[in-house]
């Protein structure tokens, strides 16, 4: 009698998704001070006012740290992989659109 070894499928690991969403909020800290010197170059020396534009980077900002976060913790059976790895896609565009954002104004 012989018997057959069967493999079960096993479930795609998160770590790597996961790995690259903490990469991007330590990505995250260099961005606030790029963009804050954007803002505060163009507050001293532009026209003296902060736009829509300065606002719309630091909401940027903060919507790639709560989509990092959230791809980052939520466990597997929320968040599937797929989902996750577009959910890094976006929060890695949202931090390097922030600074261009920035610049605009």
């Amino acid at each position: 009698m012989t018997t057959n070894e069967t493999t079960l499928p096993q479930p795609e690991s998160a770590y790597a998704p996961r790995l690259v969403a903490v990469g991007g909020l330590v990505l995250l800290a260099p961005l606030v001070f790029v963009v804050g010197a954007i803002v505060l170059d163009d507050s001293l020396f532009g026209d003296g006012s902060i736009g829509l534009a300065s606002e719309a980077s630091g909401l940027a900002l903060a919507l790639s740290a709560l989509t990092g976060l959230l791809a980052a913790a939520l466990p597997r059976a929320t968040l599937g992989r797929q989902l996750r790895t577009k959910a890094v896609m976006v929060q890695y565009a949202l931090a390097l659109i922030a600074p261009l954002i920035a610049a605009m104004d």
